[in-house]
């Protein structure tokens, strides 16, 4: 696992970082809700249907989302945010979701839009090389194996909307650093993970493991020398996986066009050993999934 000192180090860079940051956020907050009501109208003028925005309370305080409902009279989309989430975080959060309803939208005119279905698991064999072909036991992978698919589904398209959105809103981009850091800073470091869910199947911390460190990666990525997320991953059992995802990110960033955000998500499964956890279902303008 990473050491003390890898993870002091982090630690250090990502305070420094959130400090500066969270401070230009505050001042370009007026001006950042400008740039998500622009995206707002631009969506709405895109798709035809109207975005509703909405803050409630949720469970955990914590949450957000968006989906899109497209069925005759009932058609819009639906961007919602917890009230506990902090007012720096809210704004970037309300764009990002914009942006992925987006990308749902241009997938789905483009022929791609696929919705995940969780195959039967009684049988599945996780088969990897830096895995033991071994049967995964049902009793042992719920509900790890559901979150890990969650997750697996949502991260490609994710990063490709966070890059655009470093990219093209340079005024959002302090929010997204605080949005960002905040999320990462409460993922699990890694020791505490094996440990905590020792009960469970070891592959599939150590797949979840590894998605976390392609976002603490990605982060990395978008504001060098501001956050050091990725280091402490670098001591994690089976490193070549994160390795391996994060090369096959880079190559789709490159070419990236909308859709291809389901072959990505096929190409990390393929690197999990999990390609048979699944099966794609046709999403259309009458089955759009909740993103």
């Amino acid at each position: 696992m990473a050491s003390t000192e890898n993870l002091a180090r982090s630690k250090n860079v990502e305070k420094a970082g959130l400090r500066v940051q969270r401070t230009l956020a505050k001042k370009n907050l007026l001006a950042a809700w400008g740039e998500v009501r622009k995206s707002r109208k631009s969506l709405e003028k895109e798709t035809g249907y109207p975005v509703i925005i909405k803050f409630e309370r949720t469970p955990d305080e914590s949450g957000w989302g968006g989906s899109s409902l497209a069925a005759k009279e009932r058609a819009h989309h639906l961007v919602w945010c917890d009230f506990g989430v902090p007012r720096t975080d809210k704004v970037y959060i309300v764009a990002l979701e914009i942006d992925r309803l987006r990308l749902k939208w241009q997938s789905m005119k483009a022929g791609k839009a696929r919705t995940m279905v969780k195959t039967d698991l009684t049988n599945l064999i996780m088969a990897a090389d830096h895995f033991p072909a071994q049967d995964l036991l049902p009793e042992r992978y719920t509900p790890h194996f559901e979150i890990l698919l969650e997750i697996l589904y949502n991260l490609p398209a994710c990063l490709f909307v966070q890059r655009r959105i470093r990219d093209e809103v340079p005024i959002l981009c302090s929010s997204q650093f605080v949005a960002m850091t905040r999320h990462l800073s409460e993922l699990p470091d890694p020791a505490t993970a094996v440990s905590k869910f020792s009960h469970s199947d070891p592959r599939l911390i150590h797949m979840l493991l590894a998605l976390d460190s392609v976002q603490a990666k990605f982060c990395d990525s978008l504001f060098p020398g501001m956050s050091d997320f990725a280091r402490k991953y670098l001591d994690i059992e089976y490193a070549s996986l994160p390795t391996k995802l994060w090369a096959c990110w880079q190559a789709a960033e490159r070419r990236y066009q909308p859709g291809d955000e389901t072959e990505l998500v096929d190409k990390f499964a393929d690197i999990l050993g999990i390609r048979d956890g699944y099966v794609w279902q046709v999403c259309d303008d009458e089955s759009l999934r909740e993103a």
